[in-house]
């Protein structure tokens, strides 16, 4: 049972690959991966899970920071893994279509190419190829969940640069960002096929309603929603693997509503003012108080700039104690939106303190915001901010906050429902 994770125990010794092994009810070895400055952990456990790990020169490679990708020098290799929309089908049997390439799969059975191999010509002394996935690629990114759900190795698709001298991880980046992001354009141009590149992936979250045992409760349906609001949140739910898409339609699903909570703040805010017994219709100074209050914002047709839409949106619809219970079950840390990992998406954190909801609040939107804003390149809430793009580095720490404004759009959606016999 344990003659294969021997052998690959045997293999991280003799090569100086740092590892683990846990003894349970099965052993498992746990190999740590370069990526460029951090580590990723391979996950091997003996038995049946172990014989799946074919390769035997695993120790030649390491991960490429931001992508699917892996690179060797002592292979001068690169390979990264591609993929086109689903709704393309069988995309690699169009391109050997385009290419000419024929296809090597005996019978042509199934609706994927099992095996096949794209070469792309290139002038260039590197060589060029789009195929299935090498076996070294397939085991780095099969194993790399404790909690592994499918039974076999996945072997994906993926472009693979030989001869480009890659002596360290920055040349790896420069060919992944240059020639291979050059060929996909390129491809796209020619054939139609939108190729892309797979950023680096994050794991999902362990919980789902869906994995329990215990029985579920179908609540009464008594309310319904707005199907404008919901068509939103479902474009945002449908979005798996987009997580700059999904939080940006996660957000439009929150917007929908500031014209209704703009309004009702401005009218509180007025009749507030207009109450104390200070104010004086006969003094400008005290009408300008009016003026600034009711300031309308052309461009969403509400009251205030965005970020105000946005804070009284959230003071009308979440309770402070949701917020708390959400962390909780969501099982976060306190520093969760204030540590160095998540400033790298926006300078502005949120103190998980619930006490005063008012700081609380102000504290999300401005995150939220400031992340909205870098996905749709326009100006942060102070400063002017880099661009977030699908590849960049910090799209890796942006699980929390993905959570946190699929949370805020439910909430919002809930409190705006109406009774169904309305």
């Amino acid at each position: 049972m344990t003659e294969r994770l021997d052998q690959i125990q045997a293999i991280c010794d003799e090569h100086k690959v740092e590892y683990s092994l846990t003894d349970g009810d099965r052993k498992q070895l746990v190999i740590k991966i370069k990526r460029e400055r951090q580590i990723t952990e391979l996950y091997i456990r003996e038995g049946a899970v172990a014989d799946e790990f074919v390769s035997d020169d695993f120790y030649k490679y390491r991960f490429i920071q931001g992508y699917e990708a892996i690179w060797s020098e002592e292979d001068d290799l690169v390979e990264c893994q591609i993929d086109c929309p689903r709704n393309f089908g069988p995309w690699e049997r169009i391109l050997m279509r385009h290419i000419g390439t024929p296809n090597p799969t005996p019978g042509g059975g199934g609706s994927r190419v099992r095996e096949f191999s794209i070469p792309i010509p290139f002038d260039g002394k590197e060589e060029i190829q789009i195929a299935n996935s090498s076996e070294v690629f397939s085991c780095f990114y099969s194993f790399r969940s404790e909690s592994r759900i499918r039974g076999r190795r996945y072997r994906p698709t993926t472009i693979r640069v030989t001869g480009a001298n890659v002596k360290t991880h920055a040349d790896a980046i420069k060919v992944v960002k240059g020639l291979m992001s050059t060929v996909c354009f390129q491809l796209d141009s020619i054939t139609g096929l939108p190729l892309q590149l797979l950023a680096e992936q994050q794991e999902p979250s362990k919980r789902h309603n869906g994995f329990t045992d215990e029985p579920v409760s179908i609540p009464k349906f008594e309310y319904t929603y707005d199907v404008e609001a919901l068509s939103l949140y479902w474009n945002a739910k449908a979005l798996t693997g987009m997580p700059l898409g999904q939080y940006l339609a996660f957000y439009q699903t929150i917007e929908f509503y500031y014209t209704v909570y703009s309004y009702r703040d401005a009218q509180l805010r007025i009749k507030n003012l207009l109450k104390d017994p200070r104010f004086d219709v006969g003094k400008d100074k005290d009408l300008s108080k009016i003026l600034n209050i009711v300031k309308f914002n052309n461009s969403s047709n509400s009251f205030g700039n965005e970020l105000d839409q946005l804070k009284a949106t959230l003071k009308h619809c979440v309770d402070s104690q949701e917020i708390e219970d959400f962390i909780k079950l969501e099982g976060m840390e306190k520093e969760v939106f204030n540590n160095k990992q998540v400033k790298k998406l926006a300078k502005s954190s949120i103190n998980l303190q619930y006490e005063d909801a008012d700081v609380l609040f102000s504290d999300i939107a401005k995150r939220i915001y400031e992340i909205r804003c870098r996905i749709v390149h326009t100006k942060g809430v102070q400063d002017n901010v880099e661009t977030l793009h699908p590849l960049s580095n910090e799209v890796r720490f942006i699980g929390s906050d993905l959570k946190l404004i699929e949370f805020v759009a439910k909430k919002i959606l809930i409190a705006n429902s109406q009774p169904t016999s309305a």
